[in-house]
Order: C-alpha cells, then sequence, then structure tokens
C-alpha cells in the first residue's frame, strides 16, 4: 500500500544522495544478517522485535520535533479514524438504507477508483494554489463532506458521485502527507517516520472499528456516518494553516542507532 501511495505523490523526485538512503531505510529489518550459528529462534525474534520497536520510537520522536509532520499525522490519523469507523457499516448503509441494488456496488468499487485518479490529476494543479501541504486539508474537507451527505442520502445512485469525492479525496490527503514527508524527513530517517505514521493509523483503526460498531448499535448506522463526518471536517479545520506552507529541508537530529 505505501508504494502505491508513494506513486501517487506530487514532486516526488528524491533529494541528491537520498534514494539509497531511503530504501535502505525501508528494507533494513529484511536485509538484516540471518541468525547467528546456536542462537534460538526465539531470541532472534526478540532482538529483531527490539529493532523494530527502537526505530519506530526514533520515527515518532523525529516526528514530534517537526511541527508541520506532526499536524500531517495527527490529521491523516483522525480522518484513518474516522474512515475505519465507518466501513464495516457501508455495506449496510448501501442495502439497508439506499436500497442498492447488487449489479450497482460493482459501479461503486469503480467510481471510488476514478476518484483516486482525479484526485491524483487535479493534485499537482491545485498544490500551486494551496501549496503541497495544503492538499492535507483539501482531503480532509471532501471526505468529511462526503461523510456527512452519505448520513442524510435515501437514493441509491447518489452513492457514486460520493465514491468519487471520497476517492479524490483520500487521493489529495496521501499526496500532501507523503510529499510533506519527502520535503522535510531526511533519508535517513524517512522510512522510520513512515513506519510510526503507520503504525498511529493502525492503532486508530483498530479502535475505530469498535466505536463505530458501539455508536451504531446505540443510534444507527447513519449516526456513524455523521459523527465521522464530522471528525474529518475537524482534521480539516485543524489543519487550515497548512494551506500554502512549504516546509523547508531540514536534516533534523541523527538518530540513526548503530
Amino acid at each position: 500500500m505505501l508504494a502505491a501511495v508513494a506513486a501517487l505523490t506530487i514532486g516526488g523526485r528524491p533529494r541528491r544522495g537520498e534514494t539509497g538512503a531511503t530504501v535502505g531505510a525501508f528494507v533494513q529489518p529484511a536485509t538484516s544478517p540471518g541468525p547467528r550459528r546456536g542462537s534460538s529462534p526465539v531470541r532472534e525474534f526478540g532482538l529483531a522485535a527490539k529493532a523494530t520497536g527502537r526505530h519506530l520510537v526514533e520515527g515518532l520522536h523525529y516526528l514530534v520535533g517537526q511541527r508541520t509532520l506532526l499536524l500531517v499525522t495527527l490529521v491523516v490519523t483522525l480522518v484513518m479514524f474516522a474512515d475505519s469507523s465507518v466501513s464495516p457499516l457501508f455495506t449496510i448503509l448501501l442495502d439497508k438504507h439506499l436500497k442498492v441494488p447488487p449489479e450497482f456496488i460493482g459501479y461503486l468499487s469503480s467510481g471510488y477508483g476514478a476518484g483516486l485518479l482525479i484526485g491524483a490529476v487535479a493534485g499537482p494543479w491545485l498544490a500551486k494554489r494551496v501549496g503541497e501541504t495544503g492538499l492535507v486539508p483539501a482531503g480532509a474537507l471532501l471526505i468529511g463532506i462526503q461523510m456527512l451527505i452519505y448520513s442524510s442520502i435515501s437514493v441509491f445512485w447518489a452513492a457514486l458521485p460520493l465514491q468519487l469525492v471520497c476517492g479524490a479525496g483520500f487521493a489529495l490527503l496521501m499526496n500532501g502527507a507523503i510529499t510533506a514527508y519527502q520535503m522535510v524527513v531526511p533519508g535517513r530517517l524517512i522510512g522510520r517516520a513512515i513506519s510510526s505514521s503507520a503504525a498511529m493509523g493502525s492503532i486508530a483503526t483498530v479502535f475505530a472499528a469498535k466505536a463505530g460498531g458501539a455508536v451504531a448499535d446505540w443510534k444507527g448506522v447513519r449516526a456513524v456516518f455523521f459523527g465521522a463526518g464530522l471528525v474529518s471536517l475537524f482534521a480539516a479545520a485543524s489543519s487550515l494553516r497548512l494551506a500554502r506552507e512549504r516546509p523547508g529541508e531540514v536534516e533534523g537530529p541523527d538518530l540513526i542507532s548503530p
């Protein structure tokens, strides 16, 4: 998934001297030396887990020290939380509330894919007007709006344009986020920083599914979409200062452990 997201990145050319370090940051665990003779698999697993945990902490430490990146990470995490709270309920909304015909469901998936393409194509044009990081609140705004509309519509044909909006929103959101990382994080740390960000998003999705189910049992499926929309709009509003902001390239602290 990360490779697919990176492929959408605007201006994603690595800085000079960065490519090798960036790749190394991603593949370091996979290219680590094999088990030493006489060492137990349990011990080797423990050492690998310890190293992974240390790398995640180093990446998180770097993010905390970069105000713009921290804000971008929190916005993406909030949107992921909102999206994960409604994802398990989406088929229920389509079937019981919108009465979507089975043959129409495939078009909805195509609509989301088309939205991703629209967002990727429109991203460079929009970035010239709001800045690369300004794509983050723009994407969160589109996602929040489509969730709010989903909470109130009653006709199935409206779901197709909403899927276009959703796909475009996620393309803009991730384009802006990945671009911010490439602009700020030095190559030797980018793998760890993105991994830490992804870990935050994964933790959010775990709690989101449980929260979405609880709210659905309490107030109904539409209430979950409404609440998720508000969360995404809050994320967009809290990150408006990212518009027209272009974080400078910084080297940051040297956190690479021997």
